[in-house]
C-alpha cells in the first residue's frame, strides 16, 4: 500500500535473505557478529577487502551489504538518490505457524 507522500518500501525478510546466502556459500565463509569498519573495491572482477572493527582484513570476491538500515556498506557506496526517507509507515513483523492464524488470515489490520 502506498501512503500519501511516501517513497518506496522494499522488504526482504531477513530469514529469507540468510537462507538464500547460506544455500550458496561454503561452510565457514560467513563471519556472524563481525562489525564492518569499511571496505576497498579492487576494480571490476578483482574483488574487495573488508576491514572489520577488530582489525581483521578479509579479501573476497563479493561483499554482501546485509547490515541493516544504518548500513556501513550503503553509506560508503554513496549511491545517488540513496537516503533514509521516513515513509510515514510503521511496520511490525512477526512469524507464526499458519495453523495458529484464525480463519487462515495472513495479515491483521490494527486500528489507529
Amino acid at each position: 500500500r502506498r501512503a500519501a507522500g511516501a517513497g518506496r518500501f522494499l522488504h526482504l525478510p531477513r530469514q529469507t535473505l540468510r537462507a538464500r546466502i547460506l544455500e550458496r556459500v561454503r561452510p565457514g565463509t560467513i563471519r556472524w557478529g563481525s562489525r564492518l569498519k569499511g571496505f576497498v573495491c579492487h576494480g571490476e572482477g578483482r574483488g574487495v577487502t573488508a576491514h572489520l572493527r577488530d582489525g581483521t582484513a578479509l579479501r573476497a570476491a563479493l561483499l554482501v551489504g546485509a547490515d541493516g538500515i544504518f548500513s556501513t556498506v550503503r553509506r560508503q557506496l554513496r549511491l545517488p538518490g540513496d537516503r533514509l526517507n521516513y515513509l510515514g509507515l510503521f511496520v511490525v513483523l512477526g512469524m507464526a505457524p499458519t495453523a495458529d492464524l484464525t480463519g487462515g488470515a495472513a495479515a491483521v489490520a490494527l486500528p489507529k
